[in-house]
């Protein structure tokens, strides 16, 4: 049995840890990320697209990685959102909010590629997988992880470790955090669609009977499909064949976007929420899915996630002696992100819920609700700060383009 030190352990090799490792490449700490799946070939066919805000794409510009993504990114210049046989609509314009785009839409395995690439070669950065932790204990300045690697068992301790292992993360669970969750009895089915005509790098948000539909612009006449649906119709929607689908998603959301012309394969994932109100516990900070899961429906989750990482590595990178880090730092990042994370979730969980509901009296005041954020230019562009992540205090990583 071995015994390692590190200044920074992050439990999770998904996007938001690789991001806040990434983020402290420049810095002399010792970081090791320890994750459960072996190192092996991205798969392709699980790409799917991923909407990023206009904080988000500066966060990636900071990171140096928005160039290995560019070339198949596609800004977002126009978003239609509606709901089916209702009066209401909401146009957004990014030249309304004097921005060239109000967001971008990438494909997930890029990032994750780009990511991929940056850390495997990051000096001051040591991956151990695939390993498990199976236990975490607590000293004075340092916190000591027992983890189980195909070389055996090893104690590894470190300064300051970050939870960045997902929604169902065992760390969370190992330190008895108080958890909200839930299901929402929603699946999303996400795939590719080709289209018959250019979408004029418009986004559309669709809400039905049969859930909410989103496409998303991507490049070469294509947009990326993401449909939540309840849960006990998901079957039925992944038996039809590829034609008969299409049909059932132009009955729904129409023909704005033009025909669809092809689908690529479908795939499928359902839909939980869960919050960890206390994000710091000790010398353990809480990121990404592991702190929050929400809905897709405001395309926040990822850059909800981000946003914290680069929040969190400002903070630590004016301290030379991560083991010097003080508790009130910790606790005032927590301070800083608390209202953002807590408007993003109510917004959201507010938005699904109304949504859900079928009842006439709802339909209509949700009709009247998007017809009035319409009509008034205010409104509008508020809605569309909120979307571009323009209403939260940054950091100096999130809020400058380099």
């Amino acid at each position: 049995m071995t015994n390692i030190d590190y200044d920074i352990i992050i439990v999770g090799g998904g996007l938001v840890g690789l991001a806040f490792a990434l983020s402290l490449q420049d810095t002399d700490l010792s970081i090791a990320v320890i994750d459960a799946k072996p190192y092996k070939p991205l798969d392709t066919t699980q790409s799917r697209p991923l909407s990023l805000n206009d904080t988000s794409y500066r966060v990636l510009k900071n990171l140096n990685l928005w160039k290995d993504v560019e070339k198949n990114a596609t800004p977002i210049k126009h978003v239609h959102i509606s709901e089916r046989n209702q009066f209401g609509a909401l146009r957004l314009r990014a030249e309304e909010v004097g921005a060239e785009a109000l967001g971008y839409v990438i494909n997930i395995i890029d990032l994750f590629a780009a990511l991929q690439t940056k850390t495997l070669s990051q000096k001051n950065l040591t991956f151990i997988q695939p390993a498990t932790v199976n236990d975490i204990s607590f000293q004075a300045k340092t916190a000591a992880l027992s983890i189980d690697t195909e070389s055996g068992a090893q104690h590894i301790s470190g300064a300051l470790i970050i939870a960045a292992d997902g929604s169902h993360s065992q760390l969370v669970e190992r330190l008895h955090l108080n958890k909200e969750q839930r299901d929402y009895n929603e699946t999303a089915i996400t795939a590719i669609l080709s289209l018959s005509q250019h979408h004029d790098f418009t986004a559309y948000e669709r809400f039905t009977k049969e859930g909410t539909i989103a496409l998303l612009p991507l490049t070469h006449n294509t947009c990326g499909l993401v449909w939540s649906v309840c849960t006990d119709k998901t079957e039925n929607l992944l038996s039809l064949s590829d034609g008969e689908f299409i049909d059932k998603l132009h009955e729904n959301i129409g023909y704005r976007a033009g025909h669809f012309e092809k689908i690529s394969k479908r795939h499928s994932h359902p839909l939980t929420y869960s919050y960890v109100s206390e994000r710091v516990k000790n010398n353990v900070v809480i990121l990404g899915n592991a702190s929050q899961t929400i809905h897709p429906i405001a395309a926040q989750g990822f850059n909800l996630g981000l946003i914290d990482a680069v929040t969190l590595s400002d903070k630590i990178k004016p301290h030379s002696n991560i083991h010097m880090l003080q508790a009130e730092l910790l606790k005032q990042f927590e301070a800083d992100c608390a209202e953002h994370q807590k408007n993003v979730i109510r917004f959201t969980n507010g938005t699904v819920n109304v949504f859900q509901s079928h009842n006439p009296a709802v339909m209509h005041g949700r009709s009247l609700a998007l017809n009035l954020l319409g009509l008034c230019s205010k409104s509008r562009q508020l809605v569309a700060k909120f979307g571009m992540g323009k209403l939260r205090k940054c950091t100096k990583s999130a809020c400058t383009v380099a």
